[in-house]
């Protein structure tokens, strides 16, 4: 089964939707999830006086979290390659695993 494009080209299905997904995730929900809003939310709650000192005090400290997060998924990633020898599935567990952890984390962090 294919879908028509606006230009006329023909596409599978798979493909349409796979596009699409991602076209999704790159636009403003993936950015304001994971950089937009946690910058500003370290932006207001910053010590600093002046805004350039609050923007960077915010970048530094997203950096960090950021860094973190890529640091789990690549050992959580070199985990699940030893044993299951990188099946496409397990990747998906893990991210999940790890998104929810991560969001555990910032709900218990507010409490």
């Amino acid at each position: 089964m294919c879908g028509i494009l606006s230009t006329g080209t023909y596409l599978p299905t798979i493909t349409l939707t796979y596009s699409l997904k991602i076209t999704y995730l790159l636009r403003s929900t993936f950015l304001l999830a994971w950089i937009i809003l946690p910058i500003q939310a370290e932006y207001h709650s910053s010590g600093y006086f002046t805004p350039q000192s609050k923007f960077k005090d915010a970048i530094v400290k997203n950096l960090a979290f950021l860094g973190v997060a890529a640091g789990t998924l690549t050992c959580s990633l070199t985990h699940l390659n030893s044993y299951t020898h990188f099946l496409t599935h397990s990747i998906n567990i893990v991210i999940y695993c790890i998104y929810g952890v991560l969001w555990r984390g910032l709900i218990i962090s507010d409490c």
